[in-house]
Parts: structure tokens; C-alpha cells; sequence
């Protein structure tokens, strides 16, 4: 985990939905950690509102590149029982990716909470981001 200062953190917090998913690449290639939610029952996973054009709803792994990110959605959120959890990109690669290929979930980039829009990825993609 990098170290992250107050200013930074609230200058990433007031970044639009692109700015906020190129800060999140690029900290993930620096550092080689993403930071996911989990609660009794697993991973926390988002589930869209919207249906893309055949009518299917996607279920999306949010994703931060700080625990601190991933505690502001917990409290925008109002979410209980949920723990921040690191996750080092090579595990990502080796366990999740998979998983999350097979199953058709995508990838929420740093969403804040409330009604702030995120950009969504396909899970190979971070990997060659990662890179």
C-alpha cells in the first residue's frame, strides 16, 4: 500500500469518472495491489441498474487502488459488515481473473458511492494495464 496524503486524497475524490480510472491504473501498475470489499458472504459485488442492448443486467467487483477509497464507498454507502480487502495483482491474475472471466463480472473502477458515475472494465483489461 501506497502512502496517501489528505490532499491527495480528497483531489482524487473531486476527479471525474475517467480521471478517477487512469489514477487507478496507474497506481495499480505502480504498486501491484488492488483493494475489493468482502463481507460473510464473499467478495461485495455491484449489480448494474441498467440492461445493456440484449436486456442483460452485468454484476460488477468494485475495485480501488487504496483502502482508503474503498472505506468512503462503505460510507457513502451506508454499507455494514463489509471489510476492505488487499489483493495482489498476481493473485488477481492467477485466481481471480478466471473466476471473474468465467462468470461474467466486470470491473467497477473506484466508484465513490451515492449517485457518482464509475467507469467498468472487462477483468483482462486491468491485467494488461497492469502490466
Amino acid at each position: 500500500m501506497y502512502e496517501l496524503n489528505a490532499q491527495e486524497h480528497a483531489a482524487v475524490l473531486q476527479l471525474n469518472a475517467d480521471y478517477r480510472q487512469a489514477h487507478f491504473l496507474g497506481k495499480v501498475k505502480e504498486h501491484q495491489e488492488i483493494y475489493l470489499l468482502s463481507d460473510s458472504e464473499g467478495p461485495f459485488l455491484l449489480e448494474d441498474q441498467e440492461t445493456d442492448d440484449e436486456g442483460n443486467l452485468a454484476s460488477m467487483l468494485p475495485v480501488w487502488c487504496h483502502p482508503a477509497y474503498a472505506e468512503d464507498f462503505i460510507k457513502n454507502s451506508e454499507l455494514s459488515g463489509c471489510v476492505v480487502k488487499g489483493l495482489p495483482l498476481k493473485t488477481y491474475k492467477e485466481a481471480w481473473l478466471p473466476f471473474l472471466t468465467e462468470n461474467k463480472l466486470l470491473l467497477a473502477l473506484m466508484p465513490l458511492g451515492g449517485d457518482e458515475e464509475f467507469n467498468v472494465i472487462e477483468p483482462g483489461e486491468l491485467c494488461a494495464e497492469g502490466e
